[in-house]
């Protein structure tokens, strides 16, 4: 579990609430024109929230329970933790918004909500900061605090839900782009196929007979006889 140092630090000094000051309560309708409990639309139930964008989501929990859970994603315990949050705001079916918050990448929301540690989960009614708990808990116990945070949440007239819009959640699919095709060559199988022999067109020269040797006269061996001998 990553320590994070303690800071005084409260959420109107790092977020910018100041403009909740003059809105109308949760009962009276806000300045989105919808009626409390009417379904909002949204493009998902699951947010990253960050130093930047963060007012949205106070925005946003003028009409719907916001539960921001700050986490780090290196640390095992709080991918675990992560895993039962996105389960229990799945079942819940847009009664709760969660919003997940990298606590190295987002120093002054640690800050705004005083985390201690990580993981925490701290939820926002009608822009105010509600903390709920510290380090991860079992599934069943993380159920009874979303559900104690419905009832707070309805006892101050944020009763609305989030209704998802799949044209703007779904990505678009990217049109196909035709591809060349090179012409396929035909393999043959060389055992299967017969080689052709290549005929020369040349016409064929004669080779020359080797020359023949003129034989030589055959001489016959004689006796040589004296003249005086007899023959």
């Amino acid at each position: 579990m990553s320590q994070l140092p303690p800071n005084p630090t409260n959420l109107r000094g790092a977020v910018d609430l100041s403009g909740l000051v003059n809105r109308p309560q949760p009962g009276q309708g806000d300045a989105g024109g919808a009626a409390p409990g009417e379904p909002v639309e949204l493009p998902s139930l699951f947010f990253q929230g960050t130093d930047a964008n963060f007012n949205d989501f106070i925005d946003l929990s003028m009409r719907i329970p916001v539960v921001v859970a700050l986490t780090a994603s290196w640390a095992d315990p709080d991918r675990a933790l992560a895993t039962v949050l996105d389960r229990v705001t799945t079942d819940l079916a847009g009664r709760i918004v969660l919003v997940q918050v990298d606590v190295d990448a987002n120093p002054q929301l640690v800050q705004a909500f005083q985390a201690q540690s990580a993981p925490a989960v701290a939820g926002i009614v009608a822009g105010r900061p509600v903390q709920l708990f510290t380090g991860a808990l079992p599934e069943d116990q993380v159920r009874d605090v979303f559900a104690q945070l419905l009832e707070l949440a309805a006892q101050n007239g944020v009763t609305g839900s989030a209704q998802i819009d799949a044209a703007a959640g779904r990505p678009r699919a990217p049109t196909p782009t035709p591809t060349p095709t090179s012409p396929r060559r035909s393999r043959r199988c060389p055992r299967c196929t017969p080689r052709r022999t290549t005929r020369s067109t040349a016409a064929t020269i004669p080779r020359p007979s080797p020359p023949t040797r003129p034989r030589s006269p055959r001489i016959r061996a004689t006796r040589w006889r004296s003249p005086g001998s007899r023959r």
